[in-house]
């Protein structure tokens, strides 16, 4: 009887250990099913963020162009073009975009992330008063679009790179 209730346990015990390991397997495999889905809604907001944030940049960027020349951050004309006004129109759609859009993304996105963009929007406001000349707010708020795309767009590597090694 002894024998017959050794083996009745060590089936038992066998049983246990296969399901725990399949219960291990499919716990693995949810949590790595569910860092993706919350991956995927963090991609949203980040591509819509370095698309608008891009915009900005690539705006700011072509009308610094208008300044290359020595002394022509002077010349006033340079910006009353209906290229340079088109690209300043541009510019401020896409500031206005990431202003919509870091709200609902603050959910998704890391404090550094975040932070990033916040301060591109809060510094901006201070380069538009605060500038003597356009080309001076040209370069300033370049400045500050670069580092905040720059910034998100590490943050959003880092985070792709947790969901894929996960």
């Amino acid at each position: 009887m002894d024998d017959q209730y050794i083996a009745l346990i060590s089936g038992f015990v066998g049983a246990l250990v296969g399901a725990g390991a399949s219960l291990l397997t499919v716990w693995i495999q949810a949590r790595h099913w569910l860092k993706q889905q919350r991956w995927s809604h963090r991609e949203k907001h980040y591509l819509e963020l370095l698309s608008s944030l891009n915009r900005l940049k690539l705006s700011l960027e072509d009308r610094s162009e208008y300044y290359d020349e020595p002394s022509s951050e002077h010349d006033a004309s340079r910006s009353e073009g209906e290229h340079f006004k088109e690209l300043s129109q541009t510019g401020y759609e896409a500031l206005r975009a990431v202003r919509e859009q870091i709200g609902p993304a603050s959910v998704f996105l890391s404090t550094n992330a975040t932070s990033a963009v916040e301060k591109l929007i809060r510094e901006h406001w201070h380069t538009s008063q605060g500038s003597v000349c356009t080309a001076e707010y040209v370069r300033s708020s370049l400045s500050l679009a670069t580092d905040a795309y720059l910034a998100l767009l590490e943050e959003a590597r880092k985070e792709l790179a947790d969901v894929q090694g996960a």
